[in-house]
């Protein structure tokens, strides 16, 4: 569209005159800048905001031991319960226990786990304190809340390395939201055991990696999007300079800077795998849209010459 020559009276510059308006400069200024302060308030709070607390290896092959002893026992005294209210364990800020044993209980199929609130999801994406609960009123009240069978909570009363050992104690109950009875209480406790786990460690899933920190790809994104979209507007003065020039070396030249800076921005926050397909669909989405863009402000660069003839 802006590779052809521009005539004063030309009818095929009809649709390049018409295709914006005048305020389409302050538009696209208004979304960057709006774009800009979530980016960096998204970015300020990651750095600074609230930092969920770390277990050390031990404590971490340690939740995968707990989950599965846990995991096993519910399995076997369950009786007829099929969906599950699993709430976060309190008094364990790590939320290892828990997200180790939502784990296990979801991939093995035991029970229709119910799906965290909105709110816990936002908490956990903020890295937030979530909700926790040990009343068997307040738990049973949010299983039947839910419209589930059961409702399962419990409490950490020590969850530490000591000596290079893990020592963890952990009472926890199975209610039915039906008829408001604990189907089972049980308790792990394995500050007996006299076999340290860090030999173990290597062998053992991190549920750490489960928790979300800081949404990194969210942020990369965003970045990519507030450079696609800041590039040709902060720069609209040096596009209509390079578009008076009314040639189509220089178009051609400008169109293919601009969208290669998109593409290798695409590419870096992609890291595409070679042996996925579905990676180097999105990094081919990402650089035509950024084409679109680029050709759309050119247009608009073209045009902007044109009003001013």
């Amino acid at each position: 569209m802006f590779f052809r020559k521009i005539l004063p009276n030309s009818r095929a510059n009809f649709l390049i005159q018409n295709i914006y308006t005048t305020g389409l400069s302050a538009f696209l200024l208004r979304i960057a800048s709006i774009l800009l302060i979530v980016y960096v308030l998204w970015t300020g709070w990651t750095q600074f905001g609230p930092q969920k607390p770390r277990a050390d290896a031990i404590r971490t092959a340690a939740a995968s031991v707990a989950a599965d002893h846990i995991s096993d026992a519910l399995r076997e005294n369950r009786q007829d319960i099929k969906s599950l209210t699993l709430l976060n364990f309190a008094d364990e800020p790590t939320n290892l226990i828990s997200d180790g044993l939502r784990e296990r209980l979801s991939s093995a199929g035991t029970f229709l786990l119910a799906e965290r609130s909105f709110f816990d999801k936002v908490k956990r994406r903020l890295n937030l304190s979530q909700s926790t609960t040990a009343e068997p009123e307040t738990t049973l009240r949010l299983g039947k809340r839910n419209k589930t069978d059961g409702v399962l909570y419990g409490t950490v009363h020590q969850y530490e390395t000591v000596k290079g050992r893990a020592m963890i104690h952990i009472d926890y109950y199975l209610v039915d939201c039906r008829t408001g009875e604990t189907v089972y209480s049980g308790e792990y406790d394995n500050r007996t055991e006299t076999t340290s786990l860090s030999a173990t460690i290597p062998m053992m899933p991190d549920f750490a990696s489960v928790v979300p920190v800081g949404g990194s790809w969210l942020l990369r994104f965003f970045g990519w999007l507030l450079i696609i979209l800041l590039l040709p507007v902060f720069t609209i003065n040096f596009l209509i300079a390079m578009t008076e020039k009314r040639s189509n070396r220089i178009n051609a030249f400008v169109l293919i800077t601009y969208t290669c800076i998109g593409a290798i921005l695409a590419w870096l926050m992609i890291s595409p795998n070679w042996e996925s397909y579905l990676s180097f669909v999105l990094l081919g989405l990402l650089c035509l849209g950024a084409l679109w863009y680029n050709v759309q402000m050119m247009t608009f660069a073209v045009r902007q010459n044109q009003s001013n003839r």
